[in-house]
């Protein structure tokens, strides 16, 4: 039958959901009049025949599952699963400095998705300042909940996407192995699944090197149903992992029996090694320094709140292969003291000049945040005017791309408040974007460039040109003020139809 592990990744970008049982399913199946003889039985003396499909016949499970899929072949179902969360509900409160260091690191990992991070996490860093004294109090283990919450939930935890490349962060303690699967999105690194497990009594004898090789076989045979035969790409400061691209392997030659065995288990995979001596393992070593794990039992587990349903979103990660041809924005904003006055501006720059000229503009005394995403209305208003639905942005603005990819849903939901029940800053600008996106049914990537890199290339000085057209907009260029928004009596109806 089917495996609910090898259903997830066929639902990436489902938006609708429904369960279905069966009482008493088999009997719903007919039988052949020209087959019901072999199901014949006696009971008093007299002899019975099976109508329909019976219980306890060794096919019936079989023959009830072709029906199913014959019934309803699109039908695709998921439960919560535990298991894609189980380590993060096995991680213990800290018992020392050391300990909180590493569940901080695994938080750090996600943290750009997680909204007012540093006030939810101020009760945990406030005990790695020095002299501070380590006592774990209810208002530490309320921040930690919150977090482990937000880990096991989007959108910190995304569905895997069948067409990009896994990658693999293992890692190992004394007593137990721990691992992260993700996947790129742009350059956001976005995880598919946590996993854990304690080792047995002889793995705990193993040497470092091997516990790094098991633990990397282990986590690979874990995620098997995510990954199936895509390309994994295994991240790692264990130099003993490079092994897996050793030419030894190919030509059969291993003499530990041990390793032969793990090695024999990922053939036909296609994997590849990266070694990087200065590489910080935050995932993998962070969840391994800080499990409670017991054959993979969680010891508390911190039960996320089922998230309401969201808006449809028409903001989405760059895809190269999505964005060829694409007409591209590259947006900067940027605010400062001249003269001791301060000043913003916003600059926008078409590639080809397509379909205007670069443009600056004039926002007064202004907030960088408000800046970036000022020069974002603009850049969808321009948009807008010539009547363009899918579009590219390309900025350094960290702030601006994850609000609109990530934040934008949820803030929409719950009437444009944040994670802690208070208003979100720019409010008016955000609604007068989603009112555009929304009204012109657009669809907006977004790629994320470096800002002031010193990497040569296109992005790099498309991006440079972006912000000195910017901060020659907040001296000279035209005055821009968004036009006004009325108030909405329920901004969670704001939504974007779903365009194929």
């Amino acid at each position: 039958m089917t495996q609910l592990g090898q259903e997830i990744p066929r639902i990436r970008g489902a938006t609708i959901f429904s369960t279905l049982d069966v009482a008493s399913g088999f009997w719903t199946i007919p039988v052949h009049p020209d087959d019901q003889h072999k199901l014949a039985f006696r009971f008093d003396n007299r002899q019975y025949t099976f109508t329909r499909c019976p219980f306890g016949y060794a096919n019936s499970p079989a023959e009830f599952n072709i029906f199913l899929n014959k019934a309803c072949p699109d039908a695709r179902g998921i439960e919560p699963q535990t298991n894609r969360i189980q380590a993060i509900q096995n991680i213990k409160p800290p018992a020392n400095v050391s300990e909180l260091r590493s569940f901080l690191g695994v938080c750090n990992y996600s943290r750009q998705f997680i909204e007012n991070y540093s006030d939810i996490a101020h009760p945990l860093t406030a005990l790695l300042k020095k002299d501070c004294p380590f006592v774990w109090t209810d208002t530490q283990q309320n921040a930690m909940n919150e977090l482990k919450r937000y880990l096991c939930t989007a959108p910190c935890l995304a569905y895997p996407d069948p067409q990009k490349e896994f990658y693999l962060d293992a890692g190992f303690s004394s007593h137990c192995l721990s691992a992260g699967l993700y996947q790129r999105h742009d350059q956001d690194r976005r995880v598919v699944a946590y996993a854990s497990k304690t080792l047995l009594p002889p793995e705990c004898k193993y040497s470092d090197c091997e516990k790094a090789l098991l633990c990397t076989v282990w986590a690979i045979q874990r995620f098997s149903n995510y990954i199936g035969a895509q390309k994994v790409i295994i991240e790692t400061c264990h130099q003993p992992v490079t092994f897996f691209n050793s030419q030894r392997i190919c030509d059969g030659v291993v003499t530990n029996a041990r390793i032969a065995t793990w090695l024999m288990a990922l053939q036909g995979r296609n994997v590849e090694a990266r070694y990087a001596q200065n590489y910080k393992s935050a995932l993998g070593i962070g969840l391994a320094a800080c499990q409670s794990c017991s054959d993979d039992t969680p010891t508390v587990i911190v039960q996320a709140e089922t998230p309401p349903d969201l808006p449809l979103t028409c903001h989405r990660y760059f895809e190269e292969s999505v964005c060829q041809g694409m007409p591209t924005a590259y947006v900067d904003g940027c605010s400062y003291n001249h003269e001791g006055i301060l000043k913003a501006g916003a600059g926008v720059l078409w590639l080809n000049d397509r379909p205007c000229p670069p443009q600056h503009f004039k926002l007064g005394p202004q907030s960088s945040q408000y800046a970036e995403v000022a020069a974002i209305l603009i850049t969808l208003q321009i948009a807008s005017a010539h009547n363009i639905r899918d579009l590219l942005i390309c900025t350094d603005s960290n702030y601006a791309r994850l609000s609109f990819t990530c934040h934008l849903p949820n803030w929409k939901q719950n009437g444009f408040k944040t994670a802690n029940n208070k208003p979100v800053k720019h409010q008016h600008l955000f609604q007068i974007c989603d009112d555009l996106t929304s009204k012109h049914n657009m669809i907006i990537y977004w790629k994320k460039v470096k800002g002031h890199s010193k990497q040569p290339g296109t992005d790099k000085d498309l991006n440079d040109q972006t912000d000195a057209l910017a901060k020659a907009g907040a001296l000279h260029g035209e005055l821009w003020s968004p036009p006004t928004h009325p108030p909405t009596p329920n901004v969670a109806a704001i939504t974007c139809s779903k365009r194929t």
